[in-house]
């Protein structure tokens, strides 16, 4: 699949404070885990600071005040990744 950057996977959309927002990785090594916005649904943006060496991003979760991103890392042992965003202010 073509993804914002490159070739990918995306593996999971929601909607999060009316913004979409979709997370997956590349398939170039060493495969990145990135998170992306979008403000139409069609064009997307890699979110700054949101790009992981060696990871895939697989899952979020939303709540009015928590996003939650789950994934793994890929390399010599697999780890489990989660991050964690609220809004500012």
């Amino acid at each position: 699949m073509r993804t914002p950057v490159g070739e990918g996977i995306l593996a999971a959309v929601t909607t999060w404070r009316g913004v979409p927002i979709a997370v997956g990785w590349t398939f170039s090594e060493p495969q990145r885990g990135i998170v992306w916005a979008s403000r139409d649904g069609v064009s997307w943006e890699s979110i700054a600071g949101m790009q992981l060496e060696a990871s895939r991003l697989t899952d979020l979760i939303v709540s009015d005040d928590r996003l939650i991103i789950v994934g793994t890392e890929t390399g010599s042992r697999t780890e489990p990744v989660v991050l964690v965003g609220e809004p500012p202010g």
